[in-house]
């Protein structure tokens, strides 16, 4: 459900449309190809990012786990007096 600035824009946004379909009859034939392809382009960037998105946070995980294998083991280190041997590492 679109409230008040949502609607405003959507307004505007539709008065444009109809001024530019009215004073260019050729916008009227391209603007729904421009839609469709904006759409299509769309989806196929849509997989790219997410198969980018997929290979960023597997490259991240080693380091991630490391990290929180760290944190959860600082009183085991701590115990055993590994302290200055793990910062080295």
């Amino acid at each position: 459900m679109m409230y008040g600035a949502e609607l405003s824009m959507f307004y505007s946004l539709l008065q444009v449309v109809i001024i530019a379909a009215v004073a260019l009859i050729y916008f009227t034939f391209i603007f729904p190809l421009l839609i469709v392809a904006a759409f299509y382009i769309y989806g196929e960037v849509k997989a790219t990012i997410r198969e980018t998105s997929r290979l960023e946070k597997m490259t991240k995980s080693p380091i991630v786990s490391f990290l929180q294998e760290s944190i959860s083991g600082t009183s085991t280190i701590r115990a055993f007096g590994y302290s200055e041997k793990f910062i080295q590492k």
